[in-house]
């Protein structure tokens, strides 16, 4: 399996990049979200984070054997996780990285539907699946990005409370559990401080019988 190639940057197109790889010059399928850091780097010599794909035969075609290119790895490990979500696979999941993965792993997080059919190939019903079935692993690409939820509006979405979510995910909670947690005490304890915030949460559930 080819896990990740390097070469000279020859071109870069809106879903295409061709690296000079010795005497050969190799065309590697990109998403649109790594576009334009790769555009500020033709000409130079890189590396991309790889996958090997077939692409199923669409009327009447062949299968095509089709190598994409990731700039980090952890784009790569979100396009696996997308692709495994039921009615995606390769090539819609290509398509739909048109933003960083932090900022789709956030919509996921806050079960944001309206942003997730924003990306190409992505309707309702796909959204509400991705958002269903990637919950769980949605906090470890999200990073820093703002989680917005749209299923709990006790409290608007506020850095703390993003913090404080994350912290109680980090610990075993289901993503939604947490921020319900989360919102429920801000609600009753205002403050700003995601450790107050987990603190209490923390308090509360050693408390319940």
């Amino acid at each position: 399996m080819i896990d990740r190639i390097r070469g000279k940057l020859l071109t870069v197109e809106p879903d295409r990049a061709v690296l000079e790889c010795g005497p050969v010059d190799v065309g590697v399928a990109i998403p649109a979200c790594d576009v334009a850091e790769l555009q500020s780097k033709i000409g130079t010599n890189i590396s991309l984070h790889t996958v090997f794909q077939i692409d199923s035969p669409v009327n009447g075609t062949v299968a095509t054997p089709k190598l994409l290119g990731f700039v980090n790895a952890s784009t790569r490990s979100f396009f696996r996780a997308l692709v495994g979500v039921k009615g995606m696979g390769g090539r819609k999941a290509l398509r739909a990285l048109a933003q960083p993965t932090q900022e789709i792993a956030a919509a996921i997080l806050g079960n944001d539907i309206k942003a997730l059919t924003k990306l190409p190939e992505v309707g309702k019903k796909t959204a509400e699946t991705i958002a269903r079935e990637l919950q769980d692993i949605a906090p470890e690409f999200a990073g820093n990005a703002p989680v917005i939820s749209t299923t709990v509006e006790l409290h608007p979405s506020s850095p703390w409370i993003d913090n404080a979510v994350l912290i109680l995910v980090e610990l075993g909670l289901k993503p939604t559990d947490a921020r319900e947690r989360v919102q429920r005490e801000s609600s009753s304890n205002p403050t700003e401080d995601a450790q107050d915030l987990v603190r209490a949460v923390l308090a509360n559930t050693n408390a319940s019988p």
